[in-house]
């Protein structure tokens, strides 16, 4: 709650819309990102990136022939839509745990903005770290020759 005072000792409460927590401006980020992905998850399930040509390519595998830790990305979701776990997690298995996470992540975000948490949630300081090691080191496991036709089966031997 976001208390405002026109006098010292005397609290007021802040109007709705306001931009404090519950207030209709502190859930306008959280809402529209999540609009804006459903919209763009809403057009990978009905246009498929299977299709040559339909969505332009990835730059670092059409310059390096190595899969980023991205490729795939967008078939994997395309499967997800289709309800097609296994199929997703053959194009992209980092993209299939992400989203979940990533679910759950906006949904703390929303309740946090929407002032339903009491406290903040705090994310471990060590977070970004181990997301950056994580996506380095799967980039780099799946174009091992050994792993490639387990984490990068579109892309063959």
């Amino acid at each position: 709650m976001t208390f405002t005072g026109s006098s010292p000792g005397v609290p007021t409460r802040a109007p709705r819309g306001s931009s404090g927590p519950g207030g209709i401006r502190s859930l306008a980020v959280p809402l529209g990102l999540g609009g804006g992905l459903l919209a763009a998850v809403a057009v990978l399930a009905v246009r498929s990136p299977h299709e040559s040509g339909s969505y332009g390519f990835c730059p670092i595998l059409l310059l390096t022939g190595y899969a980023c830790p991205g490729c795939g990305g967008l078939r994997s979701v395309h499967e997800l839509t289709q309800l097609d776990l296994v199929g997703a997690a053959s194009y992209n298995v980092l993209v299939v745990l992400a989203v979940p996470l990533a679910v759950a992540g906006w949904g703390l975000w929303i309740a946090r903005a929407a002032g339903w948490l009491r406290r903040p949630a705090r994310l471990p300081a060590a977070l970004p770290w181990v997301a950056l090691v994580l996506l380095v080191g799967f980039g780099a496991l799946r174009n091992l020759p050994a792993l490639r036709p387990v984490l990068t089966p579109w892309l063959g031997t």
